[in-house]
């Protein structure tokens, strides 16, 4: 401590060191721990914790919210998923599923594909994170690449469930393909996998393309598929 100098208080030591942050002064406070004129240990701590921090990187959370972003150039995106890789927010299935819904909210269907493939290559894929991927394709009315997740999930060994035949037929009926709809449902009513949202979806498609007379006979099918009735209190 210099000569004739008080040293403060922890307490005050905090609050000088609070508003040097609210201020963004903490590099005045790092000078003066430098020149020597600031001798107490708290103030020492938080300046140099304030420092550090200012060096630390985004959270995952920061960096996914920016796949969200819809006018994100392609280099601000290619960034964000190197800085994503490089800081390991991406070492499992579920960092690339999360991940993928931002590219879904953001209309990223280029880098859903993307995702799934570094996923593919990386910690492997499951059933989540392929309907995850077919949904950013459906919003982007982008139905050929939902088909292609679709088929490529067997020579991944996932296994579809009912939630991936909904979005797949989801993603066709959406780009007004109700015959490339019938034949998802189809491979779902194969596979034991069609439930009514999954009619449903198909016979919109139909109806929107003027194909009421399959929306009909998918109708008076659904007794016949083991589809189950909604029962009304």
């Amino acid at each position: 401590m210099m000569d004739g100098a008080i040293e403060p208080s922890n307490s005050v030591s905090a609050k000088v060191s609070s508003m040097c942050e609210r201020l963004g002064k903490t590099d005045h406070l790092q000078t003066q721990l430098g020149s020597g004129q600031v001798h107490n240990p708290a103030i020492t701590e938080v300046a140099n914790s304030a420092d550090s921090d200012s060096c630390k990187r985004y959270s995952r959370g920061a960096l996914l919210q920016r796949l969200r972003r819809r006018k994100a150039s392609p280099s601000e995106l290619a960034s964000t998923v190197a800085t994503l890789v490089e800081d390991g927010h991406l070492d499992s299935v579920h960092g690339y599923t999360l991940a993928l819904r931002m590219a879904d909210s953001g209309e990223q269907w280029e880098w859903a594909m993307q995702l799934l493939d570094m996923c593919r290559k990386g910690p492997g894929l499951d059933v989540t994170a392929c309907n995850t991927g077919i949904a950013a394709c459906a919003r982007s009315l982008q139905w050929e690449r939902a088909l292609m997740v679709l088929d490529g999930m067997s020579r991944d060994d996932v296994v579809p469930d009912f939630e991936t035949y909904h979005k797949a037929t989801s993603a066709c009926s959406r780009s007004g393909k109700w015959e490339a709809a019938l034949v998802v449902l189809k491979c779902a009513i194969q596979e034991g996998l069609a439930n009514g949202e999954t009619y449903g979806i198909g016979m919109m498609a139909c109806a929107s393309a003027d194909g009421w007379r399959q929306a009909l006979s998918m109708l008076y099918g659904i007794d016949n598929c083991g589809i189950p009735k909604i029962e009304k209190d």
